[in-house]
């Protein structure tokens, strides 16, 4: 379900119960970057730990359709200076 669901999308899970699950998962993953970008901005996260969280975010969570997809939904419950990190990343994942 979640290799299903990143790779093509909410649509291409099979019921609302695996759309809420994949939802939920791809949450806790916002939350847990989100939570991690806070502590990095707070200076309790030195620089080489945030960068590897970085590169994990760039190229292993919003490279996946289904993950941006959530992400999107998400969007509006982001703290302002994540959500601009999130738009970084995001354009820069685009080109």
């Amino acid at each position: 379900m979640w290799v299903r669901g990143n790779e093509a999308g909410l649509d291409s899970l099979t019921d609302d119960a695996e759309k809420l699950q994949f939802t939920m998962l791809a949450k806790q993953l916002i939350d847990l970057f989100q939570t991690h970008h806070y502590h990095f901005e707070r200076g309790l996260v030195e620089g080489e730990v945030w960068e590897t969280w970085v590169t994990q975010f760039r190229d292993d969570v919003i490279a996946f359709p289904g993950f941006r997809e959530v992400l999107e939904v998400r969007r509006k419950h982001l703290r302002p200076s994540f959500g601009r990190f999130v738009d970084e990343h995001m354009q820069a994942s685009d080109t």
